[in-house]
């Protein structure tokens, strides 16, 4: 392969570190195709629910790393009749992730918000969130806000796993992923029912029944 690249990458500028980083065309190339595959199993999980991706708008991008190429892919789900005129979620659930990889590994990071209006929930329903909370924080990053103005109490679960290449494979990546994206369409439709009768306590039961799942469903990667 001609060296060319090199002296083009040189060219560039990183406008925030102001430095140049070099990456192989070649290895760039592959983790694109790499997190393209990942990616493709969020819709597949997406089928026969009502739920997409928000905007659709798929992007690549550079993570700086001084020691070797890596690229990632951001994507957020919703409900599209959630979605307000001026584009913006309206909704109690809020729901991020990210596909990382380099030519060595691969890494899932997730970001789900779950906000329960203060009006609803009793001082026992928050103590019961936070016992439920507190055994799961070695596997978590994991916080509960009281929002005041918004008057929401406000569920912040941040989370994410990963492996090397010769440890798991692309087809592995994309399962774990497509199987923790449904344990998230499950606590999402339980909470979408409690939208629509918010003064129904059974279905905040039913929020914590799926919370558990979904909080036990990462436990086994880090066995």
């Amino acid at each position: 392969m001609s060296k060319d690249w090199i002296i083009k990458e040189l060219e560039k500028k990183n406008k925030i570190y102001d430095s140049v980083f070099i990456m192989n065309p070649e290895s760039v190339s592959q983790i694109d195709k790499d997190i393209n595959f990942i990616y493709s199993g969020i819709g597949e999980s997406l089928k026969g629910t009502n739920l997409s991706i928000f905007n659709q708008d798929f992007k690549i991008e550079d993570v700086i790393s001084e020691s070797r190429t890596i690229r990632k892919s951001m994507f957020v789900l919703c409900n599209p009749d959630k979605i307000t005129k001026d584009k913006k979620l309206n909704s109690l659930w809020y729901l991020r992730g990210e596909i990382i990889c380099s030519m060595l590994d691969y890494f899932l990071s997730f970001d789900f918000i779950l906000d329960i209006p203060i009006k609803y929930c009793d001082n026992n329903r928050i103590i019961n969130l936070l016992h439920l909370i507190s055994s799961y924080t070695d596997c978590y990053h994991i916080k509960l806000v009281l929002e005041r103005e918004e008057k929401l109490y406000s569920i912040t679960i941040q989370d994410g796993f990963g492996n090397g290449w010769l440890i798991d494979t692309l087809n592995g990546a994309k399962i774990k992923l497509m199987n923790k994206i449904k344990s998230y369409i499950n606590l999402i439709k339980s909470i979408e029912k409690y939208e629509n009768d918010l003064s129904n306590t059974d279905l905040l039961d039913e929020i914590e029944n799926n919370l558990t799942l979904l909080l036990e469903s990462n436990t086994d990667v880090y066995d």
